[in-house]
């Protein structure tokens, strides 16, 4: 996936998961289960609007961070500097890369919030545990394999 394509993607999905937020947010209890034991039952909670800006943060801010520090520090640290932090060919493969992996990490925030939502509106608040690790198991074999895969065209090129 090229790097603009790439970009435009991860806008798509930060608005998307924006909108899944700000909809299913006002909708659940004021006081929401956020924390949950090996069990799946609640042992923490948060208000309504904290947890509206703890989930814009995480679901929107940590994946635009990634993507500042993998697609875009780079670029600027080479013009900042003028020397050149990797070839024209591995920053075709390593700038679309910080997209990927922000799209991949806001739509894992996005699953786990739907896992919560659906979570809260149990008695007493309990988070399913076999989706929830599916997920995650899922994120990070998907995370580590596409690292993995960028290394190593990377190191082939140069």
């Amino acid at each position: 996936m090229g790097n603009r394509l790439s970009r435009i993607v991860l806008a798509v999905v930060l608005i998307a998961c924006a909108v899944v937020y700000l909809v299913t947010v006002p909708s659940m209890p004021d006081v929401i289960a956020s924390q949950f034991r090996g069990d799946g039952f609640a042992n923490a909670y948060m208000t309504r609007q904290f947890y509206l800006l703890y989930i814009l943060v995480f679901g929107i801010g940590l994946p635009l961070f990634l993507a500042f520090m993998i697609s875009v520090l780079p670029v600027m640290l080479g013009r900042k500097t003028g020397e050149r932090t990797m070839s024209d060919e591995q920053a075709k493969v390593v700038l679309p890369f910080g997209w990927w992996i922000a799209s991949l990490t806001a739509l894992f925030a996005v699953a786990i919030h739907m896992l919560v939502v659906k979570a809260n509106q149990l008695d007493p608040q309990q988070l399913a545990n076999t989706p929830f690790f599916i997920l995650l198991i899922g994120f990070l074999m998907v995370t580590l394999l596409s690292a993995a895969f960028v290394v190593v065209r990377v190191m082939r090129l140069g």
